[in-house]
């Protein structure tokens, strides 16, 4: 059996490639041809306020490459007040790490082949999984992206869309990066060419596709006609 960590994982696991496996993958489940559970969630209360466990599980099999994946995360949540909306955050561990599985079974012999954490994996999927519906619903001409926000899935976003347009400009909008932080300096940095000072100036681009990381308020109005928006 293989113990793998996240900079296994990343080692060998290119978003391209991902893009790759999740075509034929969704492929196939057209063709009825995969099997998939749903997600399932299980909530307990905790001690502290506004706090509760919760036990996230899906899995999966793929007969054409002989596997069988259990995915597991066991999380302590909390709400937070974020301006005039709250949300819902998981709470790290002592050493800023996330308890996320992966158990991958043979479908041949019924053996565990291996186990790894869902961190690096999991975001690149999410990146591909919106590469791919940007493939067959964007423009093909689309090449400025707009991202409200910024957090460690919007790196992700862009890293896939980049697998399948030929992307020149990304404009970030994000609550947590006004101010300082959000200077044009700072998201160059980064892996965006410019911040956008408000959600609707985000997603005002004439041909692009856009993403949301975060649960920010927007309006349909604010998108151009022969935009692709899309929501994490």
């Amino acid at each position: 059996m293989l113990l793998l960590t996240n900079d296994d994982v990343e080692r060998v696991l290119t978003m391209a490639d991902c893009v790759d496996v999740l075509r034929r993958f969704f492929e196939e489940e057209g063709k009825g041809q995969v099997l998939t559970r749903q997600r399932t969630e299980s909530w307990l209360p905790h001690s502290t306020t506004d706090t509760f466990y919760q036990c996230k599980t899906m899995e999966g099999g793929v007969p054409y490459i002989g596997k069988y994946v259990i995915r597991i995360d066991s999380n302590v949540t909390r709400k937070r007040q974020q301006g005039q909306s709250s949300r819902v955050e998981h709470v790290p561990f002592g050493n800023g790490s996330w308890m996320g599985t992966l158990l991958v079974f043979s479908t041949e012999t019924g053996e565990l082949l291996g186990w790894m954490p869902d961190g690096y994996l999991q975001r690149t999927r999410v990146g591909a999984l919106y590469a791919l519906a940007a493939d067959y619903l964007a423009r093909p001409d689309a090449e400025e992206v707009g991202l409200l926000g910024s957090g460690w899935q919007a790196g992700g976003q862009i890293l896939g869309l980049r697998c399948v347009r030929t992307i020149k400009k990304v404009r970030v909008f994000s609550p947590t990066l006004i101010g300082a932080a959000a200077s044009p300096q700072s998201c160059r940095r980064a892996w965006a060419s410019k911040c956008a000072l408000s959600p609707r100036r985000g997603m005002r681009l004439p041909t692009r596709t856009s993403s949301r990381s975060r649960p920010t308020p927007t309006r349909r109005s604010w998108s151009l006609p022969g935009s692709n928006p899309g929501s994490i």
